[in-house]
């Protein structure tokens, strides 16, 4: 599987190439700025951009849809709680806990990761060991659960669903926030803050107000 980052915008997002290595079919994950500068990387690889896949749909990580489906006709993957919230016109396919999703010859198992937002998805690759987290887990941080639609108590469930994956997985975040660009699952759970609180009313409390009482 072929993965590039591309970190865009003065919040520091990460927008994602990833493409079957074989067949050289592509998908472009979160685009949000500088969507012609990926799309021209993804010719310089001789990649076909055949999909998009959002991890959800706050503006900073669908933005670019319009242009992306624009210039390649590519097909929009979402979670079904938030298909409404995608820009543009185009073909849509909706998305939840344990669909998959197909770009050449890789299969992508999807988690219903919900918390930061209702329809949070993560996109994990197991033969590669990889998983682009969105905005529900980065590096040494986690997602914010205090925006209109987000739930602490879900985030703390779609943290600890991610804890199961193998440890040596490889952490895509959607922001680079961390001391690193990438983690994975078994630094994540040694080192994360919120990977230390020991219940949910822990979590809840750390992740709301900064401290636990």
């Amino acid at each position: 599987m072929i993965v590039r980052t591309f970190e865009v915008g003065s919040d520091q997002n990460n927008t994602y190439l990833l493409a079957c290595e074989k067949t050289r079919i592509g998908a472009i994950v979160d685009p949000y700025l500088e969507v012609p500068g990926i799309l021209q990387a993804a010719r310089d690889e001789k990649i076909r951009i055949e999909y998009v896949l959002l991890t959800h749909t706050h503006r900073d990580h669908c933005l670019g849809v319009p242009e992306v489906v624009m210039a390649t006709g590519a097909t929009v993957y979402v979670h079904e709680k938030e298909a409404e919230r995608v820009p543009g016109e185009g073909k849509l396919l909706t998305l939840k806990q344990g669909s998959r999703v197909q770009v050449g010859e890789i299969i992508l198992e999807v988690f219903h990761t919900p918390g930061h937002t209702p329809g949070g998805v993560t996109y994990y690759q197991p033969d590669s060991a990889g998983a682009i987290t969105g905005d529900v887990l980065f590096v040494g941080y986690c997602g914010r659960a205090d925006l209109p639609g987000s739930d602490p108590r879900a985030l703390w469930r779609s943290l600890q669903a991610l804890a199961k994956l193998p440890d040596h997985t490889v952490i895509y975040p959607g922001h680079n926030y961390g001391k690193t660009p990438g983690s994975t699952v078994g630094y994540e759970k040694s080192f994360n803050p919120y990977y230390q609180c020991r219940t949910e009313e822990e979590f809840v409390q750390l992740r709301l107000y900064g401290k636990v009482e």
